[in-house]
């Protein structure tokens, strides 16, 4: 959940004067999903298949039931962590509500999707 809202007041590549609304939200600590899946010493079995997929297929169907998208769900916008008793975390981060630029909706929900089945097929190879 954000922190805070600031309201700052910039000039666009044109020169125009543009205020932009920005959502502040808590540091959030871990490793990045490439580098995760890039070490050794992590054993990806069911368990942790089965949390990435309940997580992030949780946070990206509340994106959807509020009617925002992420649109750029790299590996690099999902963050691993240990939680309480080593259990393991995933959280999504950059999340542009409402704000999906050039893209429909329907495009944004489309790459969402996409990009979540490619992160599940890559955990499972």
């Amino acid at each position: 959940m954000p922190t805070d809202l600031l309201k700052v007041q910039t000039l666009d590549i044109t020169g125009r004067s543009l205020r932009v609304s920005c959502l502040v939200f808590p540091l959030v600590e871990g490793q990045s999903f490439n580098d995760f899946l890039n070490e050794k010493n992590n054993h990806l079995n069911s368990h942790v298949v089965i949390a990435f997929i309940k997580q992030i297929g949780a946070a990206l169907e509340e994106l959807e039931r509020i009617g925002a998208y992420h649109g750029d769900l790299h590996s690099h916008n999902i963050l691993v962590s240990r939680g309480l008793g080593g259990l393991l975390e995933f959280k999504l981060l950059d999340i542009s509500y409402d704000a999906i630029g050039s893209m429909s909706s329907e495009e944004s929900q489309n790459k969402d999707l996409d990009n979540f089945k490619q992160h599940v097929w890559r955990i499972l190879s």
